[in-house]
């Protein structure tokens, strides 16, 4: 059997399981995004908090058929096609051809995938986007380089990854320096696939939208993630953070209010509070993203451990408390920088909460 009517065939079954989930859920699963892009879409006014692109077909299902079935037909589609690609590519790889098989076709057996997959959500194309970008970069590990195809698709993920997130472009960021340490030879057309992949949605939602009043969204809502990021650092890690990184929290919410939403597993208890302050959030995101880079780059295992922590949601059962961690105490608000003891773990209460 060749690699292609394998592969085909894998897409076939893993369609047909998707569709079964479609038809049981029939027009899909929603949640509160889903309601929301009813109302601005079919109500207005349009905003790019979510994605433009899935807007706008969400607007031509509805307009077309009255319902929203047709998207989540497409996702169906995507996700089959991609998780078969992926399969395919693994195996090339190098990956053991019958169990990578059998996992691919078990996985839409899965509530989490089969569900997910027949959700109104934009995060569904874009985690198929996702996949199939995973998919070229094994490609391209294999072949030691992309060829002009290769590159064409890659860009095209690459591009819908962006369109589907606001902050899609970041996911590209990371993924093009992964391919830049694999694609010897190839670096500059690597890196400017990923440079047009990641600038066109950027170009398009602060440039191109606005003229016809579509805002786009707050730094805060585009970079929440590094938030996320940088409020498990402080509850873990308050030796990483100096005396003007505290203060620079500050001005954005109380510290009690990054303590209690330091929670690896979802960014609401941070941003979606009342004494989280957007507007100085959005003014001071530069020098947010500052500290969160000087963290990446100090401490990376903190950062890949609460994204690790923030992925397990897609497979682990049962309610996702977040990582309890002791809170920290320290001699002074800005941790163990530039102070005389390093930080302990305890149960002591951290001098920063004794005095708020």
């Amino acid at each position: 059997m060749t690699v292609e009517r394998s592969t085909a065939r894998t897409f076939l079954f893993i369609q047909i399981v998707l569709l079964l989930w479609w038809a049981a859920f029939y027009p899909g699963l929603f949640s509160r995004d889903s309601a929301l892009y009813l109302t601005h879409t079919l109500e207005g006014p349009w905003v790019s908090d979510h994605s433009v692109l899935y807007d706008a077909l969400l607007w031509l299902s509805v307009k077309a058929t009255g319902e929203v079935g047709v998207v989540t037909f497409l996702q169906t589609t995507a996700m089959a096609a991609a998780i078969a690609f992926l399969a395919q590519e693994l195996k090339r790889l190098g990956a053991p051809r019958l169990p990578t098989t059998i996992a691919a076709v078990l996985l839409p057996f899965a509530p989490p995938f089969g569900a997910f997959a027949v959700t109104f959500w934009k995060d569904v194309p874009f985690t198929a986007c996702v996949i199939a970008i995973t998919a070229v970069t094994a490609r391209i590990a294999k072949d030691r380089g992309p060829t002009r195809a290769t590159l064409v698709g890659l860009g095209a993920a690459m591009l819908g990854a962006g369109l589907f997130r606001a902050n899609g472009f970041l996911v590209v960021a990371i993924m093009v320096v992964v391919l830049l340490v694999i694609g010897k030879g190839a670096r500059a057309r690597l890196a400017a696939t990923g440079l047009v992949a990641a600038g066109v949605p950027v170009l398009l939602t602060h440039l191109v939208l606005p003229q016809v009043g579509i805002v786009p969204p707050s730094r805060t809502f585009v970079y929440h993630t590094a938030y996320g990021d940088i409020a498990v650092a402080w509850k873990e890690r308050t030796d990483l953070f100096t005396t003007q990184d505290v203060a620079l929290m500050a001005e954005i919410a109380p510290l009690e209010r990054w303590w209690r939403g330091a929670n690896c597993n979802t960014i609401n208890p941070l941003i979606w509070r009342e004494d989280f302050d957007w507007r100085r959030s959005d003014e001071l995101a530069p020098q947010v993203m500052a500290l969160w880079q000087r963290i990446l780059m100090e401490a990376p295992d903190q950062v890949i451990k609460t994204r690790l922590c923030r992925g397990a949601i897609a497979w682990r059962p049962g309610p996702t408390g977040g990582r309890r961690a002791a809170r920290p105490t320290t001699s002074h608000t800005g941790g163990s920088r530039g102070s005389t003891s390093a930080p302990t773990r305890s149960n002591a209460t951290p001098s920063w909460r004794a005095s708020t």
